[in-house]
């Protein structure tokens, strides 16, 4: 919140000659262009003779200015859905899978042009359930469980939906990632045989699926990642029931790793980049949203934030963490990253919400929930935050 102070003597403007080290705005790089006023106070020189400050009556108006309390934009894709999941294309365009509630059946909406468009798909079969999306090479995999089934539609530069079952029986899909020439992952729990699966998309051929990990009990709720490092080979973060957190490679034999941290909360995250593999996780029910890295080649705690549940985390091409994840008294969907700087948070949105996902890709950060109580699909973005204000517009 912004306050006016008034002032009874006539409107009061500092001068700074321009060529004075010692002044703020001589230090902020400023031209010598002789005595110029600074007449907000915010050690920016007026540009009206010379100086960079394109707005000098408002002292949150000039280069440097913190952005970082940008606003999301929040559309509605669509009502009556669940289980909401998003993969972005590199240009910045989203694709959202998710379920009707009414039917079962599978959904697809994207904004590749530059509406949302909506699709029903009416041959994936019902009743389709534990969506999940992604993208690459001009391809876009919608993945999703169908009666006892694990089936994909399949989607080429925008031709026909083709649809097929990648494995019989199998049972809630955890992530789908798409190499870079469009070749896709799954990671899949099998209720039945107790086991954790893997598949990759064949040249030509029936899927090959190979186990994991096993687990006892039915399986459900055991959060899960994946994702791909630059060799394409998968890494698969998964909770056991005693809150064990390991980190399966596939760099020829499956490895195992079990990290220095449990989770006893659902959601967790896995990003893996040059920098090294970045997670993010609850410690317990309603504990603190955590993101950890090896990046310094050990495993340590990168940041802790509020109460949370539902984690989800990116990061972008300078290294930065986005982390989106549910406030865990309130419901609503929250949104902390270090993009700027520091590390800061906002509310996205401030109803209740499930099944948030995040991605960030040509400059903004996307994700997209569902508003628990209305059922709707809810898309929502946001300029990266990076603290310069380089158009000298100041806090948006």
């Amino acid at each position: 919140m912004r306050v006016a102070l008034a002032f009874s003597v006539a409107a009061v403007v500092a001068t700074v000659a321009c060529g004075d080290v010692s002044s703020p705005a001589a230090d902020a790089g400023d031209p010598d262009t002789g005595t110029c006023p600074d007449g907000d106070g915010d050690g920016y020189l007026a540009a009206a003779c010379g100086g960079t400050d394109c707005d000098d009556s408002d002292p949150a108006v000039h280069p440097d200015a913190d952005e970082s309390g940008e606003d999301f934009t929040i559309e509605e894709i669509d009502g009556n859905a669940a289980e909401p999941a998003l993969a972005v294309a590199g240009g910045g365009v989203a694709h959202v899978v998710y379920a009707g509630i009414e039917l079962g059946d599978l959904r697809y909406a994207t904004n590749g042009p530059g509406s949302w468009r909506l699709e029903t798909l009416t041959d994936a079969g019902v009743p389709a359930s534990h969506p999940a999306a992604a993208v690459g090479g001009g391809v876009v995999h919608l993945v999703h469980r169908v009666a006892a089934d694990f089936a994909r539609a399949r989607s080429e530069s925008g031709a026909a939906w083709v649809y097929e079952v990648v494995y019989a029986g199998g049972g809630q899909l955890s992530l789908a990632a798409a190499e870079p020439a469009g070749a896709l992952q799954v990671v899949f729990l099998d209720f039945d045989a107790g086991t954790l699966s893997w598949g990759r998309e064949p040249d030509a051929g029936a899927w090959a699926i190979e186990t994991v990990d096993t687990f006892t009990g039915d399986g459900a709720g055991l959060p899960m990642s994946m994702a791909l490092d630059s060799g394409g080979n998968p890494h698969v973060l998964h909770r056991m029931e005693s809150g064990e957190l390991r980190l399966a490679v596939r760099d020829g034999p499956w490895s195992t790793e079990i990290l220095p941290f449990e989770a006893r909360a659902s959601g967790i995250a896995l990003v893996v980049d040059a920098s090294g593999r970045h997670v993010a996780f609850q410690p317990a029910l309603g504990g603190l949203a955590t993101v950890a890295t090896d990046g310094g080649g050990e495993w340590e705690i990168a940041w802790e934030g509020e109460a949370s549940r539902d984690i989800r985390l990116a990061v972008d091409g300078s290294g930065a963490y986005h982390v989106l994840y549910r406030d865990f008294g309130a419901g609503n969907v929250r949104y902390a990253s270090n993009a700027g700087g520091e590390w800061q948070e906002q509310i996205v949105d401030g109803v209740v919400a499930a099944y948030p996902s995040i991605a960030v890709a040509g400059g903004r950060v996307h994700t997209v929930f569902l508003q628990d109580v209305r059922n709707v699909v809810a898309y929502a973005s946001r300029a990266i935050p990076d603290a310069v204000d380089s158009d000298c517009d100041g806090i948006r």
